[in-house]
C-alpha cells in the first residue's frame, strides 16, 4: 500500500514551503561567492526538515538537474551519483582485477 509520502504528498510538509524559491535554484549566471551563499541558505533550510530523506531520495531518483533539494545542491548530487557509479562498477570487477 502507498503512503502519501510514496505519492510524493511529503512535499507539502517541507521546511521549504515557507521559504522563496530563489533561495534553492540559482539565476542563471549565477557564480562563485554569491552562489555558494545562496547553497549553503539552503542547505540550512533543510537541515532539520522532517522529509529531508525523502526529498533526497526523490532527486537522486529522477536525477534532478537543478537546485538544492534533499540538503544537496546539484554539484553535490553529480559527485553522490559518480560514486555510486564507481563503486558500482568496482564491486562489479572480478577480485584481483586492475583498477583503470
Amino acid at each position: 500500500m502507498l503512503t502519501d509520502r510514496d505519492r510524493g504528498e511529503w512535499r507539502i510538509l517541507g521546511s521549504c514551503r515557507k521559504v522563496e524559491s530563489s533561495v534553492f535554484f540559482s539565476p542563471e549566471g549565477e557564480r562563485g561567492r554569491v552562489r555558494a551563499r545562496r547553497e549553503a541558505h539552503a542547505k540550512r533550510v533543510c537541515q532539520d526538515c522532517r522529509v529531508l530523506a525523502e526529498c533526497r531520495e526523490y532527486a537522486l531518483s529522477v536525477a534532478e538537474p537543478y537546485g538544492t533539494w534533499g540538503g544537496m545542491s546539484e554539484a553535490d548530487r553529480r559527485r553522490h551519483t559518480r560514486r555510486r557509479q564507481r563503486d558500482a562498477r568496482a564491486a562489479a570487477r572480478p577480485a584481483g582485477e586492475p583498477v583503470r
